[in-house]
C-alpha cells in the first residue's frame, strides 16, 4: 500500500469499528409479552369479538349503542382479570393449568371453567335515573353483565357498570332527595329524586347491604340511602 494511503485506510478502519462497537445501543427489542398480558389481551379482544357478532344478529346490525355497551361490557371483565394478576391468581398470571388449557367456547376463551368463581355484576343509571340492574351467582362474566344491564334499561336511561364481583352477595342503593315540588318524602316516585345509585358486595347478604349502602353515603353525605335490591348465590 502506498505510504499516502495508509492514514486514509486507518481512519476507515477506525470508523468500522465503531459503527460495530454502537450497533447494539441502536437495536431495539420489544418488550417480551408476559402470561398475563397474553390472557388479558386476547381475552378481551375476543370478547369485544364475540360481542359484536351477537349484536350484528339482531335487527338492525351494530349500533352506536350496541358497540359502546360491548365495550363497556369487554373493559369491565379485563379490569377484573387485572386485579386477578394483581393478586397472582393462576387464571390471570397464565401459570395454573386453567390458562394454559383454556378450552374455546363460542370463539372466545372459557374463562369461567366449572371451578372458576360466580360473578356478580351491579348497573345503575346516572342522577337523576333510578334504574339499576343486578346479578349473582353467574359463572359467564359477560351473561352476567348483559342481564345486569338489560335489567337497567328496562327501568330507565344512563346505564352503566357500578360494580363487579366474587363475593356471594351483592346489593344496589340509591341515595335520595327531596323534590323541590313535594313536601315529604313518600314512597311516591314524585316525591323524590334519585341522586345516585350504588353496588355492594359481602359474604352475607347483610354485609352486602351495608357495603352499598356505605358507598351510596360516601357519593351524596346528605342523601338518604336506602337498599333496593340484595341477594346471594345459592340463595345464600
Amino acid at each position: 500500500m502506498p505510504p499516502f494511503l495508509r492514514p486514509v485506510a486507518a481512519a476507515a478502519l477506525h470508523l468500522v469499528l465503531l459503527c460495530l462497537a454502537a450497533q447494539p445501543a441502536f437495536s431495539t427489542t420489544p418488550p417480551a409479552r408476559t402470561p398475563a398480558d397474553t390472557v388479558q389481551q386476547d381475552a378481551a379482544a375476543m370478547c369485544r369479538a364475540a360481542c359484536l357478532t351477537g349484536a350484528a344478529a339482531a335487527p338492525g346490525g351494530v349500533s352506536p349503542k350496541a358497540a359502546q355497551a360491548c365495550t363497556i361490557r369487554c373493559q369491565a371483565g379485563q379490569a377484573h382479570l387485572a386485579r386477578q394478576n394483581a393478586q397472582g391468581t393462576p387464571e390471570a398470571t397464565g401459570r395454573g393449568t386453567a390458562a394454559r388449557s383454556m378450552p374455546m367456547v363460542a370463539g372466545m376463551p372459557a374463562l369461567q371453567a366449572a371451578r372458576s368463581p360466580a360473578f356478580g355484576v351491579v348497573y345503575g343509571g346516572r342522577s337523576p335515573s333510578p334504574a339499576f340492574g343486578m346479578v349473582v351467582g353467574e359463572r359467564d362474566r359477560l351473561a352476567a353483565h348483559r342481564e345486569a344491564e338489560r335489567q337497567c334499561s328496562a327501568r330507565g336511561p344512563g346505564c352503566r357498570v357500578l360494580a363487579e364481583f366474587t363475593a356471594a352477595c351483592g346489593a344496589a342503593a340509591q341515595g335520595i332527595r327531596r323534590s323541590p315540588w313535594a313536601l315529604v318524602i313518600t314512597a311516591r316516585p314524585e316525591t323524590y329524586v334519585v341522586t345516585s345509585v350504588a353496588g355492594g358486595q359481602g359474604s352475607t347478604q347483610m354485609q352486602a347491604e351495608a357495603d352499598a349502602l356505605a358507598e351510596c353515603r360516601s357519593r351524596d353525605p346528605m342523601a338518604i340511602c336506602r337498599v333496593v335490591a340484595s341477594a346471594c348465590s345459592g340463595g345464600e
